[in-house]
């Protein structure tokens, strides 16, 4: 499963794992499946999903692509990714505001021969693909993308440059961005992230700013900024040391990770603030294991 319609009547599935060459969408309410082929990767539109956008990465010296479709697979429209108003080629990733209207598009700012630094690296497009304003990169020599909405005019990016890696919150207005993580060397032994080689994406609750932390060989786990814009590792009761972070909801994370000493994950409510969790689905409460979960759109 990929994603939910923003009305919540629609889920869709990739029936072939990622990459798949059709997705499935189904309402909830009766149950009917439609098969919609698609070439990339593909997320209803917002806010209700009345269709679809379908991307490809960048890939070369080839520009990623962007298209919307409806929900038979039927172009409606092809967006202009190839120079981006001269900000750069798509990289492929994106994001599409609450109400539908805008999108953010990160450029392959690679600094290679082939795609050379800018310092323009997200540009704001209409739905219509008129390019509103470009939004130059935060962090000198780096390619951002945009990650997730912050604000609801806000974006957190993570840019990756030659010094290392750092999260930004970038106005969509244009207006001056602000960092919310010191720069990470990418280092294991790096002193002020313990272990931490990278941050994904992180998630703002009235108990502190959590983060999905990357560490040594792909190993992943939390993390709380602290004050001087660093992190520390969370241990979270009872479980192993690996954690994902499906989303939140209120005060609380929905976390995936280990109970104990079982071998498959279980899907857990976190409360930061009382430092206690509840399993709500896998072990120990019942067989198997839960190897993913989506949070309905609209949930932060």
């Amino acid at each position: 499963m990929i994603d939910w319609s923003g009305d919540g009547s629609h889920a869709l599935l990739e029936p072939d794992g990622y990459g798949s060459s059709s997705v499935v969408s189904i309402d909830l309410h009766t149950g009917a499946q439609t098969t919609i082929p698609i070439k990339g990767y593909a997320r209803y539109t917002g806010p209700d999903g009345k269709a679809l956008l379908v991307s490809t990465d960048y890939n070369g010296d080839e520009p990623g692509t962007l298209e919307r479709i409806d929900l038979t697979g039927a172009e409606q429209k092809s967006y202009p990714t190839d120079q981006l108003g001269g900000a750069g080629q798509f990289s492929g990733r994106y994001l599409q505001s609450p109400d539908g209207t805008q999108l953010v598009l990160g450029t392959a700012n690679l600094g290679s021969e082939v795609v050379p630094r800018s310092d323009n690296s997200l540009v704001v497009m209409s739905d219509d693909g008129e390019i509103l304003r470009t939004l130059q990169s935060p962090m000198p020599k780096a390619q951002c993308s945009p990650v997730r909405w912050w604000t609801s005019t806000v974006l957190l990016t993570n840019c990756e440059g030659e010094l290392g890696s750092q999260l930004w919150e970038v106005p969509l207005d244009g207006g001056t961005p602000t960092a919310l993580t010191a720069v990470n060397s990418g280092l294991e032994d790096d002193p002020g992230f313990g272990g931490d080689i990278g941050d994904t994406v992180a998630w703002q609750l009235p108990s502190g700013t959590f983060l999905q932390s990357t560490g040594a060989c792909g190993t992943i786990f939390l993390s709380r900024l602290t004050p001087d814009m660093h992190t520390m590792r969370v241990k979270v009761p009872g479980v192993s040391d690996s954690v994902a972070v499906a989303g939140v909801t209120g005060d609380k994370l929905l976390l995936l990770a280990k109970v104990g000493c079982g071998g498959t994950t279980s899907l857990l409510m976190y409360d930061p603030a009382a430092n206690t969790s509840t399993v709500l689905l896998g072990p120990p409460v019942n067989g198997g294991g839960v190897t993913d979960a989506l949070l309905y759109r609209g949930e932060k």
